[in-house]
């Protein structure tokens, strides 16, 4: 303080608690869609992985140890590149984990690979398509 001004002219703080913005959004988000349809980051639960059998895919590019449980999951990509391989994988590692997966393949061409499916380790008597 300098000595022209007094305790007078310095404004004093607030004794209100300031709403941080996220909140007032969480809060309005929350009461038009229904509890916790939005949450802050902090307060997400840790996902459950099916890992893919795969680590270099699992830890390398997804980084999380493997793919989502509960998720739709797309793959997709170039011809010949292994995308059939990858889901095939994905869907052994599922059933060893007790874990029943829902393929949606409208080109049925998963199902045209039933001899390298039961080598990957998928049962096929347990497989939904």
């Amino acid at each position: 303080m300098t000595k022209k001004e007094s305790k007078k002219d310095v404004p004093k703080k607030s004794s209100k608690k300031k709403v941080k913005p996220s909140s007032l959004v969480l809060d309005s988000l929350n009461k038009a869609f229904g509890e916790e349809s939005v949450i802050k980051m902090r307060d997400a639960k840790p996902l459950d992985i099916v890992p893919t059998g795969h680590d270099s895919i699992d830890y390398g590019v997804l980084g999380i140890g493997g793919i989502p449980k509960g998720y739709f999951i797309e793959i997709y990509g170039k011809e010949k590149v292994g995308k059939t391989s990858l889901i095939l994988s994905v869907i052994a590692s599922c059933q060893k984990n007790d874990i029943v997966p829902i393929i949606l393949d409208p080109k049925l061409s998963i199902a045209d690979d039933i001899t390298r499916a039961e080598r990957i380790g998928v049962d096929l008597d347990e497989t939904i398509m």
